[in-house]
């Protein structure tokens, strides 16, 4: 019998690159995550959580970039210390934009919490120049390329932080619909924090 998965796309609200205290919403938004995980931890008899961060590197970002990384890591430390997780692995996707040095940059999931915190650390922001990013192949990577536990107890969770929209004119680019379809049907939560 096929467990039912529950599919969550949470559009906090889609932002243009200006106009906004980025620095306040994404203080706002940590203790909301922190519960909603420990939640689902709790009520699901899930004991072990993988969380994967897309992370938008480029250029608009480089007055965030830093809050941005010490939120992320503010989450991730939380979590390895709460009582209702045995196992916390977690994996990042850098974006950018075709044209920049990279489209994306991926860091595999794992428990080795130490590594991906240095991997972090490297990340800067450049490129970009236009406002949409490639938003829809980091979630793309982030859903198929990744290994994610077979594990149903397994809380799986993907946190896309940025400041701009996908690239919509993209011809050969599976959109945003697609993946998070294709995150449903491997019980994926999506969150999108921007």
């Amino acid at each position: 019998m096929h467990k039912l998965f529950f599919f969550l796309v949470s559009f906090i609200s889609i932002l243009n690159c200006k106009n906004i205290n980025k620095k306040e919403l994404i203080e706002n938004e940590k203790p909301i995550l922190v519960a909603a995980i420990n939640k689902a931890t709790t009520t699901n008899t899930t004991r072990n959580a993988e969380i994967v961060f897309c992370l938008d590197a480029t250029g608009s970002m480089s007055g965030l970039i830093g809050t941005a990384k010490e939120k992320i890591w503010d989450i991730v430390s939380e979590l390895a210390q709460s009582n209702d997780i045995d196992t916390l692995k977690m994996g990042m996707v850098f974006y950018r934009d075709r044209g920049d040095n990279f489209i994306t940059k991926q860091i595999a999931i794992t428990a080795d919490l130490d590594e991906a915190y240095s991997d972090l650390l490297k990340i800067t922001a450049s490129g970009g120049g236009d406002t949409p990013e490639s938003v829809n192949q980091a979630l793309n990577e982030s859903i198929t390329s990744m290994l994610w536990s077979t594990n149903p107890r397994t809380y799986k969770t993907i946190f896309i932080v940025g400041d701009c929209p996908p690239h919509m004119d993209y011809k050969d680019d599976i959109l945003y619909s697609e993946s998070c379809k294709k995150a449903a049907e491997k019980g994926i939560i999506i969150t999108l924090l921007n």
